[in-house]
């Protein structure tokens, strides 16, 4: 019975030193995101959520952890301006992601850069182009495609287990031709040692 309770209490333990020393965090994040080069000619300004897990290694690594949402409506550039175009549908993409960050530790405030890669699941929605009041209908499709992504950002530690997180990004998902975005986001982590 000695053992066991040896055991349980040195098991414990090293749980405990293991939690305090590699703190675990929670979070979401609002996105906006910009597209860039060739995709700024079809794509207008998205939007999204993204849900983040962070397990630290040191006080200054950290992994990443992340599963996203974001949509860009469809943009069609000018033709001429006696010819009148529109476009309908959107672009979608699912980002999940692994990562990791590194900090320049000061004290509420703490700097980090950071480096992702992982899957994009990427779909173009079914789309009418109307030029002059006649219209072609396209078929959408979804591939799965290897995305990489990195940038800077900071966290503000607001209260113990309680932070703000806030990155830009420079983002790129392999398509058939690159698809470039730049995204902004601001949320808030809860630690859940």
């Amino acid at each position: 019975m000695k053992k066991l309770f040896v055991t349980a209490l040195i098991l414990f333990s090293f749980i405990s030193l293991q939690a305090q020393r590699n703190p675990m965090s929670i979070g979401v994040n609002a996105e906006v995101s910009i597209p860039l080069g060739d995709f700024s000619n079809i794509a207008s300004m998205g939007f999204g959520l993204n849900g983040k897990f962070i397990y630290g290694l040191s006080d200054v690594f950290e992994t990443t952890g992340s599963i996203g949402f974001i949509s860009w409506t469809r943009d069609v550039p000018t033709i001429t301006e006696v010819i009148e175009a529109s476009v309908d549908g959107s672009f979608t993409s699912i980002p999940i992601m692994a990562g990791i960050r590194y900090y320049f530790p000061q004290r509420n405030l703490m700097p980090y850069a950071t480096a992702e890669l992982g899957l994009q699941i990427f779909t173009t929605s079914d789309y009418t182009i109307t030029i002059s009041k006649i219209d072609t209908k396209y078929t959408g499709a979804t591939d799965v495609n290897f995305g990489f992504a990195f940038g800077g950002g900071a966290v503000y530690e607001v209260s113990k287990g309680f932070k703000i997180d806030g990155n830009l990004k420079y983002n790129v998902i392999s398509a058939e031709s690159s698809l470039a975005h730049l995204t902004l986001q601001v949320g808030v982590l809860f630690g859940i040692n």
